[in-house]
């Protein structure tokens, strides 16, 4: 632990706010493989479309979004379908 605490004190002196704001969002995507938060991280930090594309999936930027399920729909008039999602 003593060295893992010395070289990220290391590695933080020599970075920029963006950069460990990137190596957190790696760090939270190894540490939290399994546990369901990548895709909300990622929208979070405006990274989603952009890693999801390198991954080789043809995102949209409406992607971000969930449809909102049919039957919500039906059930509440006030409610409209998300861009990108409209039949």
């Amino acid at each position: 632990m003593i060295l893992l605490c010395s070289a990220m004190r290391t590695f933080y002196w020599q970075i920029n706010k963006d950069t460990f704001r990137d190596f957190i969002l790696d760090e939270r995507g190894r540490e939290l493989y399994c546990e369901g938060h990548r895709r909300d991280d990622l929208i979070r930090h405006g990274k989603y479309i952009e890693y999801a594309r390198k991954d080789g999936m043809d995102a949209k930027d409406y992607h971000i979004l969930f449809p909102i399920p049919q039957k919500a729909l039906n059930e509440n008039s006030n409610l409209k379908q998300n861009p990108g999602y409209e039949n």
